[in-house]
């Protein structure tokens, strides 16, 4: 998960960073939350969630039909999880 510029992960530092793509999908979340101020960020990560659960599709942290997660690009696992 991303907050800001700051990735907050249960995920071991070493593995981590050798994990690139999922290093790639957490910073691309930085940069929206850069782009779109963090009140929208948040907003629009909530409702994707939200149309997620509403349609069964809120798997994985953000939902299936989440476009902030989508838009982050691989690595994330929802292109295997939400196939």
């Amino acid at each position: 998960m991303t907050l800001g510029n700051v990735i907050v992960t249960d995920i071991a530092p070493e593995r981590f960073a050798a994990d690139k793509a999922l290093a790639h999908h957490e910073t691309s979340h930085a940069s929206q939350s850069a782009l779109l101020g963090n009140d929208l960020y948040a907003f629009e990560w909530l409702f994707g969630l939200g149309v997620s659960a509403v349609f069964g599709q809120a798997k994985g942290g953000g939902g299936c039909l989440n476009p902030i997660e989508w838009a982050a690009g691989p690595g994330g696992g929802y292109e295997t999880l939400c196939s």
